[in-house]
Order: C-alpha cells, then sequence, then structure tokens
C-alpha cells in the first residue's frame, strides 16, 4: 500500500512539473511546480530529459520518465510498431517498452508523436496505468 501512495505521489509530482502558470496571482502553483521539478531531478529519473528546461516535455520524454520512475529497465526491442520511432532515437527503447507494458499505445494506427508535447490527459493515463490501474 505504501508503494501505491508514494507511486502516486511521484505521479502527480511529475504531472504538474509539466504545468507552467499563467498569471502572477499564481505564485503558489510557481512554488509547487518548483518543488515538483525539484523532486523529479531528486529521483534521477528526468536524466538526460529536457536539460535546458526551456521546452515542454514531450510524449517520449515523458514515457522515458514514467519507465525510470516504476524502477523499470527499457528491455522491449524496437519492432517498428511505431512508423515515426526509429531505434535510432535516444529514448526509443523506453517508448517500446511502454508499449510493451501497456502504459502507452500511441496517438493513433502505428503513430507514437514522440515529439509532440504530452498532455495533461495523457500523462495522467501514462502514470495510472504504470502505477497498476485499469482502463
Amino acid at each position: 500500500m505504501k508503494k501505491k501512495i508514494f507511486s502516486f505521489l511521484i505521479s502527480l509530482s511529475l504531472v504538474f512539473s509539466v504545468f507552467v502558470p499563467c498569471t502572477a496571482s499564481e505564485v503558489s502553483a510557481v512554488s509547487t511546480a518548483k518543488e515538483s521539478f525539484y523532486l523529479v531531478s531528486a529521483l534521477n529519473i528526468d536524466e538526460g530529459i529536457n536539460e535546458d528546461n526551456s521546452a515542454l516535455v514531450t510524449r517520449a520524454e515523458f514515457a522515458a520518465m514514467v519507465i525510470r520512475a516504476i524502477n523499470s529497465e527499457p528491455f522491449a526491442a524496437v519492432d517498428g510498431s511505431f512508423e515515426d520511432v526509429a531505434a535510432s532515437m535516444p529514448l526509443a527503447k523506453e517508448i517500446y517498452t511502454a508499449k510493451a507494458m501497456g502504459i502507452t499505445n500511441g496517438t493513433a494506427a502505428g503513430l507514437f508523436t514522440p515529439d509532440g508535447n504530452v498532455t495533461a490527459n495523457a500523462a495522467l493515463k501514462m502514470m495510472l496505468v504504470a502505477m497498476g490501474y485499469e482502463n
């Protein structure tokens, strides 16, 4: 039970680290986002991802962070079932591991859209499935 609670808290931190506050009145949200960012960094699940901190998180990067957050080594072979994920891509094994574990199915038939920004819905779905929740 403690493991699921911890996983859920990490997942929430990952989701909130993707959001960027829009107004000056949301100072507390900025603080929460910074705390989430530091937690993700401390857990070392963002290694090699968005290193300049200026861009939004992509679908490929988020899939890699989820795989790392559940402490899984990338194990799946790059089988070419996603037309837009080449074996030479840096996070290809993580994407195919997420697919093999049922964490993601891509965006459309045969596509993953690795360079697209991850949406809140997609991020939440990946995290819940990674924690063992069904559809």
